[in-house]
């Protein structure tokens, strides 16, 4: 078979490359027009809101008339962000930092940059990653199966297996499916940001302007690694190099490797042997079943509080990697840290249902305008007996808008200390609530909060990283509370 191009990109650059085995893959690439990323950016609510304060419109009732929204949200989004941001004055006036926003959004709006985004010549699906420019490297040798020298300051001579592909060229991909590879590429670029990846320097693309620069893609073989992965026993590096593993396109390569001799047989000191019918699916059920059976005999009942399953089975598959590492070294801070955030989403995912199955009587709970005392005194009145001083303090430090907005909002994004604050203030006007079944000991509001300290503090640019000792702790007291609400709730 002819083979697709002859044209290299590898996104590892200066980076560090991937320990594997090296597979060159197909893909178009399309050139898009995008708005520059910017260091600050204003949101479309945001935008929205300050254009009508600049134009003199300030009830907020017509404000949310006119936007299609709740009040309630309008104002939380002025309370909670515009006010703290300095963008307008608590009278509702537009500051100089505010107009300053929104003139530099409408330069950005207009200041388009090529960017680029790349569909799978093989499936057809736009990988959802977002890249400024494209690293084209140069074999060795033209001669025969391509080579590539590693890096410069190292001998090593990679020889990727080429994935051959007869794709004919594609059709130009919609707006709405080149917005959503944008987006999510953004969000990938975002999470990294927020898991505290310290030399991560990556800015997100503005999807809400784009257009298709030329009608026709550029082919390309993207060069990625298939890794060993403790907790999942194989996996894909990501082949822009975004994220450290390529979780999406891991599929693609289990079925790639079904169907492709050569492949499997390279990949098979890694991936093991494959069984003939055995579906992607059933590769991923057979890799977890301790783990589904851990939940299916321990927490046989999660799956009565959604997003449950999902989250523990995470948190219990990190754990599980921990405690087999052979040795300290092998371990790297970035799992440990990873089990934390794994256990701070179980606890939201618990505390959003509450909220949801037990929710505040009165929508008038928390004033708005309620400051640090306000909030510690309500707190001590409802639940003061979960509640140690320092448990006070730090709920009282969080603002009434935010607590309010948990209470009141299916919103994925609320934090776990506001939900934590918002789920006590719904206990005195249910007593059948599944917390007022714990002991005190038990309901241990103390160690919640801590594991949402720890997760905050590994999870910005510092030089905080979670020890192997920690980690497991954390990840057994999730387990354990998770076990006595179900329990509470037979």
């Amino acid at each position: 078979m002819a083979q697709f191009t002859d044209l290299y990109l590898n996104f590892f650059g200066g980076k560090r490359t991937p320990r594997g085995q090296s597979i060159l893959w197909p893909v178009w690439v399309w050139e898009v027009l995008a708005p520059k990323p910017g260091q600050q950016e204003l949101n479309l609510f945001q935008k929205s809101i300050l254009g009508l304060i600049k134009a003199s419109k300030r009830d907020p009732e017509q404000i949310a008339a006119w936007l299609g929204l709740d009040k309630e949200l309008i104002l939380y989004i002025i309370a909670g962000q515009l006010i703290p941001n300095g963008w307008i004055c608590k009278d509702w006036e537009l500051t100089e930092l505010g107009l300053q926003m929104l003139e530099e959004d409408e330069e950005q709006r207009g200041n388009l940059s090529t960017a680029y985004i790349f569909q799978d010549a093989i499936t057809g699906k736009l990988w959802p990653r977002v890249s400024k420019s494209l690293s084209y490297i140069s074999p060795l040798s033209e001669d025969g199966r391509p080579e590539f020298k590693a890096s410069r300051a190292s001998d090593w001579i990679e020889k990727p297996f080429i994935i051959h592909c007869s794709s004919r060229t594609p059709e130009p991909p919609s707006v709405l499916d080149i917005r959503s590879a944008l987006r999510q590429g953004n969000n990938a670029i975002h999470n990294m940001r927020v898991r505290g990846e310290l030399e991560y320097h990556k800015k997100e693309f503005r999807a809400d302007e784009i257009e298709l620069l030329k009608q026709s893609p550029s082919p390309a073989y993207v060069m990625c690694w298939i890794v060993e992965d403790r907790g999942d026993i194989w996996n894909v590096s990501d082949p822009l190099a975004v994220t450290p593993t390529g979780d999406f396109f891991r599929q693609d390569i289990y079925v790639q490797a079904q169907n492709n001799s050569g492949l499997r047989n390279r990949l098979s000191s890694i991936i093991g042997e494959l069984p003939k019918k055995e579906t992607y699916e059933e590769m991923i059920k057979r890799q977890n079943a301790s783990v589904e059976l851990a939940k299916f005999t321990e927490y046989s009942n999660a799956d009565r509080v959604p997003n449950l399953e999902s989250a523990l089975g995470a948190l219990l598959r990190r754990q599980q990697a921990l405690e087999d590492a052979q040795s300290d070294k092998s371990i790297r801070y970035e799992d440990c840290d990873d089990l934390v955030t794994q256990a701070q989403k179980v606890f939201e995912a618990c505390f959003k249902w509450m909220l949801s199955e037990w929710p505040i009587a009165n929508r008038r709970f928390i004033d708005k305008k309620w400051g640090f005392e306000d909030i510690r005194c309500a707190l001590e009145g409802v639940a003061g007996p979960f509640l140690t001083d320092e448990d006070l303090d730090d709920l009282a430090k969080q603002k009434s808008g935010s607590i309010f907005w948990a209470a009141t909002q299916t919103d994925p994004n609320v934090s776990l200390r506001p939900l934590v604050a918002a789920t006590l203030f719904t206990l005195t006007a249910n007593p059948t609530h599944p917390l007022l079944s714990f002991g005190i000991k038990d309901l241990a509001i103390s160690s919640i909060l801590g594991i949402a300290r720890d997760r905050n503090a590994v999870a910005h640019a510092s030089d905080k990283q979670t020890n192997k000792e920690t980690a497991l702790e954390c990840a057994r007291f999730s387990c354990s509370w998770v076990k006595t609400l179900l329990k509470n709730l037979d």
